[in-house]
């Protein structure tokens, strides 16, 4: 009988759960985003085992249950199936010089990820770290290791994960560049069902051109034009604040002068 744990399924799931991760973090839920992450990179890890010989998933000091099956010395799998946790495949690996060792600050960034993954799955975290950066950095290792592409294992999100690997790119850039793409992937997944032309026609039909005045205030003035947007690369209506800067501007003061205003704009809403 085949056994059920193989490197196809452990990475097909490692790349399942990539995805999620990938979604949880565009919507600025991390401890969502730290679940799949965790799991995802544990998968990953043992896939990378299992390539080399399906035994490096059996604990040292467990029962030989899971050993004696994944050396072919038995032909049915055990009831229960017990695998080692994602620290020690991680451990493994880097004793193969797979993944990166202590005391490098990747080993320390990566083991933070894993006890973050475990934290949250028992108790919840408040005031996390994002480990966006060191989930990416250690799935490619992974798949250089295991020659797998990089663009067929992240698939949709494979521009978002060129972005946090570009060593180029300065932390603002990245920044920038990351929320761009997840405006994208999330107005796709929005819009994804709807028919040809369905968004332009209604993106047409609410946008007006010129400068609309929408609301006066006491010091302050709310106006909106249109302004392309840089995700959907589609013009939207922006809006743009002027303040009075002190006092409230005066229409018709005794020495005839204005308050001086200033501008600001108020960003448009992210998709989704």
């Amino acid at each position: 009988m085949e056994s059920p744990v193989t490197f196809d399924r452990l990475y097909e799931g490692a790349k399942r759960f990539a995805r999620l991760a990938m979604e949880a973090h565009a919507e600025e839920d991390q401890e969502v985003f730290l679940l799949h992450a965790g799991v995802s990179v544990e998968r990953l890890a043992k896939a990378a085992l299992v390539r080399v010989h399906p035994t490096l998933l059996t604990e040292v000091n467990g029962k030989d249950d899971m050993l004696l099956h994944f050396a072919g010395a038995v032909s049915k799998p055990p009831a229960r199936l017990r695998t080692i946790g994602a620290s020690t495949a991680i451990d493994r690996l880097r004793k193969m010089d797979v993944l990166p060792k202590k005391p490098k600050s990747e080993a320390a960034d990566l083991d933070g990820l894993i006890e973050l993954r475990n934290g949250v799955a028992h108790l919840g975290a408040d005031d996390m770290e994002d480990y966006l950066g060191v989930f990416t950095a250690t799935v490619d290792k992974l798949l250089q290791h295991v020659r797998r592409d990089r663009g067929a294992f992240w698939e949709s999100w494979s521009d978002t994960v060129q972005v946090i690997l570009d060593d180029r790119a300065d932390r603002l850039q990245k920044a920038i560049r990351l929320r761009m793409d997840q405006a994208r992937h999330r107005f796709r997944t929005r819009f994804a069902d709807l028919p040809h032309g369905a968004v332009e026609g209604a993106a047409q039909a609410v946008s007006e051109r010129g400068l609309i005045v929408v609301e006066v205030g006491p010091g302050k003035a709310l106006f909106q034009t249109l302004s392309q947007c840089p995700a959907c690369d589609r013009e939207a209506a922006a809006l743009f604040l002027a303040v009075g800067v002190g006092s409230p501007p005066v229409r018709h003061g005794t020495d005839g002068r204005r308050s001086p205003v200033r501008a600001v704009r108020v960003p448009p809403l992210q998709h989704g």
